[in-house]
């Protein structure tokens, strides 16, 4: 009999770190998901995202990431994907999402990455060790930039 990551061999993928297991979002993972976002990603007076998404309503905002979510596994293909990561403490809790994505991939061999935490999980060194992780999908030829432009970068800590 098959299983989902027979079906979807992204679903096998995992990045660890000394106290982070960083693995591809699966349905199962969605209320955790969207708790995590109705917790709070950051102070609202001060958007650090280029698309405010965060901004929704809070009643579309669960719904609206589950469809993010959806968009983008749907999406994946050879030249241009997003694989969306859940950040998990070791105990399983979810403490936030990270992006690593391409376009025209077989041109530019360059990936983008993107990342937040709940904002109660900030200031424990959780996001540095999460994004350090994207190290895993460097390789020679390739270059790795932070998406969102210099607000993204400045706000994540690294240089655009």
């Amino acid at each position: 009999m098959l299983t989902l990551n027979d079906v979807w061999p992204l679903f096998g993928l995992r990045l660890g770190t000394p106290r982070l297991v960083l693995r591809p979002l699966r349905d199962d993972d969605l209320p955790a998901l969207a708790e995590a976002v109705l917790s709070g990603i950051h102070d609202p007076a001060r958007m650090p995202f280029a698309v405010p998404w965060t901004g929704a309503p809070p009643g579309e905002l669960a719904a609206n990431t589950a469809r993010w979510v959806w968009g983008r596994r749907s999406e994946v293909g050879a030249d241009a994907w997003t694989v969306q990561f859940g950040i998990f403490a070791h105990d399983g809790a979810m403490l936030g999402a990270q992006d690593i994505s391409a376009s025209r991939f077989a041109d530019r061999r360059t990936v983008e990455t993107g990342s937040w935490l709940r904002r109660d999980e900030q200031g424990r060194g959780y996001g540095l060790e999460a994004r350090a992780t994207k190290e895993a999908f460097r390789r020679p030829g390739w270059e790795l930039e932070v998406g969102g432009g210099p607000q993204a970068a400045a706000f994540l800590g690294v240089g655009s």
